[in-house]
């Protein structure tokens, strides 16, 4: 009786103290915030089985930690030694997360440290698994701590080091030094090392720190730091390197720069793409991007490279389909004929087999700098806004097209050759060579050299070449050609220029379309026609067409008419030496006031140095009704001066209110000179007119300094013979005046015969026309010449 007492009491104290113990399980979870006092870490849950023991660790309410062995021994400094041993951690959501499982364990209750060993695995929540001998767990720090060398497994992935430390609520694996891994990816086998590192769970990233380097097959990744990226599947999804990174491949490709960003595509086991960033931009540590191989030499580097490799860019070989880069982009490839180039951007595209350039893309600043394989010139450079290059598969340049304000200059030890156009200029190529040349909008080409310089102007300037050798050239659309030879400066202008070429040398230039040539400035001589040919052997330009036209001592082309203006059939301008020939119905004009002079002849020469003008083949000057003819017609605009030889005739009329007069004179030449106001006769002159005829070797016709058609007086000297009716008078001078109608002659003596046959003798004799007045007087009253 009292025994079953007792055993009641114990069940009743039993129960009281079950439930006071669930009441304050209840009130800890409800009041998470109340601190709690200060109990043992592991308060062991008794089981039935004295040989199984269960801890738990709680904080906020939570189940944190759980430990699990089969056998349990306490010492009396509160040390508990475990065996088969199961740790495990649990998330925010109570859910068990990391498992650290040993042979044995020694647990530490006042410095609530656990050591594990034997046969020690961390298996962590993403299925990382940790495998060392030994591990240490500090349940203050919620951490896993392993110092001495250690391997692990995520998926494919494989590795080991020699020391971590595993943050629980952070899920962050920190290796302090020798990290190794590899694994086999779909690329291939891939291996990293680094002197520290860190593993985030949460995100799926290897933080590699200090000399990391990963590499596989041909490619090799160096850098300060580098993240990788891994996909739920455990694949590589991009690496990102910094700090002095540098990547090689397949012993041909170099890249370098601050930063080295990968990145795959793990379904198609391949690159997706590579990008290298310079540290900032404009700075030293610059983004490069360099390949030498054989048939291939290419160097790059700007603030930002993206390099794309094509379906075959594996681990073996980083096989490129096109790459960019920006910001400050420097290139040369010796392969390629590239010294030097600059440009805003640049996109380059390669063949399929993924090592030679197919195509070249510069946009913003574009300057390249070419050593062409010719002799015939040193350095080739080019300037414009965007340019496009295309070459061959063996790296022969097929295609060239720059755009906007370009500007292509070719040097050579004799001097240079440039190209320019607002628009675009396009080069084509075969096998390596020229092929043509378009240059549109506002092209200019200038070819200089110590002694010369040839200025060509059009909106279309078309270059063609056959077997690498210049075959012709046309520019259309406003065409302006400038030539300086030696001091001296021509111009020429039309609708069209044809030029064509044999040997490298000039065939025949064809100029059509309202031709313009004219020299000086301002402009001493202006020619215009239709058509005109030059030919380089006679160095002549032959202008044809409708009344091609001369000008002389115009101002500039297109400007007010020149006082003389020439038409022919056929005018030629030697380019050498700027005379110039007409042929065919020559015809001139001579503005002087409001009667114009017209010269006619069979062929006309003209020197602009000197300023004479020649007329041949039945030359006649005419104006009004007056004439003049001889053998040969010589005029100078400049000097206003006329000769005229052989056979000279002219034909003089002057008018007066009562009677027309005409005077023809007869003579071997005439010499005028505008400024002298004096027209004289020389050899064999013959003055005649209705009523009076004077033979003289030399006679002046002086004109009026008012009025400069005006006839003033006639002076006849050298010994005169005149025939007034049937007077006969001889002397040494003689003078008639016009208006009065009056002849003074003088001599030594000078005698008038008269129809009797009386004859008058005297120092000067003085008679009029059209009656038989005859004064004679001593003093003479002109001086003979």
């Amino acid at each position: 009786m009292n025994l079953s007492k007792v055993f009641r009491l114990l069940l009743l104290l039993c129960i009281f103290l079950g439930g006071t113990a669930i009441v304050w399980s209840f009130l800890s979870r409800r009041q998470g915030a109340v601190v709690l006092p200060d109990v043992p870490i592991l308060s062991p849950d008794i089981s039935r089985q004295t040989t199984q023991f269960q801890y738990a660790e709680h904080k906020r309410g939570k189940t944190v930690f759980t430990v699990y062995a089969e056998t349990s021994t306490q010492t009396v400094s509160q040390v508990h030694t475990l065996q088969d041993v199961t740790f495990t951690y649990y998330d925010e959501d109570g859910e068990p997360s990391d498992v650290i499982s040993a042979q044995e364990a020694v647990y530490h209750l006042p410095e609530k440290q656990i050591e594990f060993s034997g046969n020690t695995t961390i298996q962590l929540a993403d299925g990382t698994e940790v495998f060392s001998d030994q591990v240490s767990a500090d349940l203050v720090q919620e951490s896993a701590e392993i110092q001495r060398s250690f391997r692990f497994k995520k998926g494919k992935i494989e590795g080991n080091g020699e020391s971590l430390i595993y943050h629980f609520p952070r899920r962050e694996l920190h290796v302090g030094k020798g990290l190794q891994l590899w694994t086999d990816s779909e690329l291939g086998p891939i291996k990293g090392q680094a002197s520290r590192a860190v593993y985030l769970l949460s995100k799926g990233t290897i933080i590699l720190v200090g000399e990391a380097r990963i590499s596989g097959g041909e490619t090799d990744l160096k850098a300060d730091r580098m993240l990788v990226y891994l996909t739920p599947e455990d694949r590589i999804q991009k690496i990102l390197s910094s700090g002095r990174a540098h990547l090689e491949s397949a012993g041909s490709k170099s890249l370098s720069g601050h930063q080295i960003n990968v990145f795959f595509n793990p379904d198609a086991g391949r690159f997706d793409s590579v990008e290298v960033l310079s540290q900032q931009p404009g700075t030293a540590e610059r983004a490069v991007y360099s390949e030498q191989g054989p048939g291939r030499n290419y160097f790059l580097e700007a603030d930002q490279i993206l390099l794309f490799p094509n379906r075959a860019g594996t681990l073996q070989g980083l096989f490129l389909e096109k790459f960019t880069a920006q910001g400050e982009v420097r290139f040369h490839s010796p392969t390629l004929g590239i010294e030097e180039s600059g440009s805003n951007q640049m996109e380059g595209q390669f063949f399929e087999n993924g090592e030679h350039l197919r195509q070249l893309d510069l946009r913003g600043q574009v300057s390249i700098t070419r050593r062409p394989d010719s002799q015939a010139w040193t350095e080739e450079k080019l300037h414009s806004e965007a340019l496009s290059l295309r070459f061959g598969p063996t790296q022969e340049i097929e295609q060239a097209r720059a755009t906007g304000n370009v500007d292509l200059r070719l040097d050579s030890p004799q001097g240079y050759r440039q190209l320019s156009a607002r628009e675009s200029v396009d080069v084509s190529y075969l096998e390596g060579a020229p092929q043509r040349i378009v240059s549109k909008g506002d092209s200019r080409m200038e070819r200089v050299s110590p002694d010369q310089k040839v200025v060509l102007k059009a909106p279309l300037i078309d270059i063609r070449y056959r077997q690498g050798l210049l075959d012709n050239m046309m520019a259309q659309g406003g065409v302006t050609l400038e030539l300086n030879d030696k001091g001296k400066t021509r111009y020429t202008s039309s609708q069209r220029l044809e030029v064509s070429y044999q040997d490298q040398k000039m065939e025949r230039a064809i100029q059509s379309g309202d031709f313009h040539f004219w020299e000086g400035t301002p402009a001493t001589i202006d020619v215009q026609s239709d058509r005109a040919v030059y030919d380089p052997e006679s160095q002549r330009v032959t202008m044809t067409g409708e009344s091609p036209t001369l000008r002389f001592m115009g101002t500039n082309s297109g400007a007010e008419a020149s006082p003389m203006e020439t038409v022919a059939e056929r005018l030629e301008v030697d380019s050498q030496t700027g005379e110039v020939s007409a042929a065919g119905k020559v015809r001139s004009f001579l503005r002087e006031q409001d009667d114009p002079i017209v010269i006619t002849a069979g062929r006309m020469q003209a020197d602009p140095e000197t300023g004479w003008i020649n007329y041949f083949s039945n030359p006649r000057i005419v104006q009004q009704s007056n004439s003049i003819t001889g053998n040969t017609i010589r005029y100078n605009p400049k000097e206003q001066q006329l000769v005229v030889e052989e056979s000279v005739e002219s034909f003089l009329i002057q008018e007066s209110p009562t009677e027309e007069k005409v005077y023809k004179v007869e003579a071997d030449r005439l010499l005028y000179n505008r400024a002298d106001l004096r027209a004289r006769y020389e050899g064999n002159v013959r003055v005649s007119t209705e009523n009076l005829i004077v033979d003289a070797p030399f006679v002046d016709f002086v004109f009026a300094a008012g009025d400069q058609s005006q006839l003033q007086e006639i002076v006849a000297w050298g010994g005169v013979a005149i025939i007034q009716g049937e007077r006969n008078a001889q002397g040494d001078q003689a003078v008639y005046d016009p208006i009065e109608e009056k002849v003074v002659l003088t001599g030594d003596p000078a005698q008038v015969i008269e129809s009797n046959q009386d004859t008058v003798t005297g120092r000067q004799l003085t008679f009029f026309i059209g009656d038989e007045r005859l004064l004679i007087e001593n003093p003479f009253a002109h001086e003979t010449p």
